[in-house]
Formats: C-alpha cells, sequence, structure tokens
C-alpha cells in the first residue's frame, strides 16, 4: 500500500479511486506501484514515490515535469493566457476549456479590453503632455488667486482678524471669499479701487477658475472680472 497525497493524481493514473484525502490506496495487480506496504512520514516523500514511477507532465504543453501539480510555478498563467488568444480567435476548444476551469470571467475581461477603442501612441502621449501642462496651469492659477486675494487684503489695510490674530489664506475658497468681500473676518468691502490693484497675471487666474462655475459667481467682483477680461481681449 502507499498514501496518497493527491488522491486525484492516482485515480488517473490507476482509474481507480482512494478513500480519502490520507488514506490508503491499493493500485490494480497490473500497475507499477510496488504493493509492498510503505510508511511516508511526510506527504512530500509519498508524493516523491508516486513521482518516480509516473512523472506527471505540466498541463500547459511545455513537456517539463511538476512537482505533483497539475502545472509547472507561473506555467498556468501562461495557459490562460494562450487559451483566451485562442478562444478570442474563435476557437471552441479553448473557449471549452476555460469554461472547464472556471475562467470565463478573465475572458470577458479580455473580451472588454478588446473593444475598447485604441488611441495611437503619439495622439496618447500628446494627451498626456496636454494634461501635464494643464495640471501646472491649475497649480499656478492657484498661486495667482491667493496672491491676488493677498493684494485685496493690502489694498483695504486689513492684515488681522477681530480676534488680532493674522488673516491667513490656507485655501482657494478662502481666497475666493474675500476677493468677493464675503470673508467673515473683513471688516472693509473691497471694490473696484482695491480690485484693480490686480496684476493681469492675477486676473486671468481668476477668470479660468470662474469657468469652473465654482468661484465668484454672480458677485460684483464677477461683473468686475468679467469686464477687465473683456477689455483684454478688446
Amino acid at each position: 500500500m502507499a498514501v496518497s497525497p493527491y488522491p486525484r493524481y492516482w485515480a488517473e493514473k490507476s482509474g481507480q479511486h482512494p478513500t480519502s484525502y490520507r488514506g490508503f490506496y491499493l493500485p490494480a495487480e497490473d500497475s507499477e506501484v510496488e504493493t509492498t506496504p510503505h510508511t511516508y512520514k511526510t506527504k512530500n516523500a509519498a508524493l516523491a514515490a508516486i513521482l518516480a514511477v509516473f512523472p506527471r507532465l505540466c498541463a500547459c504543453g511545455c513537456k517539463e515535469e511538476t512537482r505533483g501539480g497539475e502545472f509547472r510555478m507561473g506555467h498556468d498563467a501562461r495557459h490562460k493566457s494562450n487559451l483566451i488568444k485562442e478562444a478570442l480567435a474563435g476557437n471552441d476548444e479553448a473557449h471549452a476549456e476555460i469554461e472547464r476551469r472556471g475562467w470565463l470571467s478573465f475572458l470577458d475581461k479580455a473580451r472588454e479590453i478588446a473593444a475598447r477603442p485604441v488611441t495611437p501612441k503619439a495622439e496618447r502621449k500628446a494627451k498626456e503632455d496636454e494634461d501635464d501642462e494643464a495640471k501646472a496651469q491649475r497649480a499656478h492659477d492657484r498661486i495667482n488667486v491667493m496672491k491676488a486675494a493677498c493684494t485685496v487684503l493690502k489694498a483695504v489695510g486689513q492684515y488681522h482678524r477681530a480676534s488680532g490674530m493674522q488673516i491667513r489664506i490656507d485655501t482657494i475658497d478662502e481666497a475666493a471669499r474675500i476677493l468677493e468681500g464675503a470673508h467673515e473676518d473683513l471688516v472693509a468691502t473691497p471694490g473696484d479701487a482695491e480690485w484693480n490693484r490686480l496684476t493681469d497675471r492675477q486676473i486671468g487666474a481668476c477668470g479660468r477658475f470662474q469657468t469652473t462655475g465654482l468661484f465668484f459667481p454672480g458677485t460684483d467682483f464677477a461683473a468686475w472680472l468679467q469686464q477687465r477680461l473683456e477689455e483684454a481681449d478688446g
């Protein structure tokens, strides 16, 4: 008798079934496996005895021996990839094998990817460069909007809150409230005289932020900004 660490493997080679995962199996009389009783201390030792008689070849077709499993390490992924390529090309046998192994979700994902429009490499590169430039522009605009808010604070002569603490512009939303004159700590209300101190760069940055629809909607500053932008375009 021999201890079978992998009953399914025994069954494939002999046509018979073992009693359990750790049970004993008596091979057929015409089998090459020794029928003398054996005691294996570990599962690996029992597996080595099996493989000494029945070397197992990798199921991917590479004809290399495994350590007892169906595939060599990493070869299952290669086999899956090859089957998916064949199935996508219309091979029904490959599709059936994928279904048998429970890999249909991978095939569906591959079909989804294959159906996506392919963008030429040069076009993708141009789009990436454009996105990088847009990100850099937004970062510069953010700084200039904050600088514009500082210019307004300086123009109204107010640098501190009512509590005496200095007004700090930590967020772009806070800068927008200062420009609009809606900041809770502003005593004076900025107007044309204060806004006219903004530089062209700051005005341009405020204009680009305004196009998002999140800043300066329906305020006096928005009307002033629109007028300055139209004058600049004229």
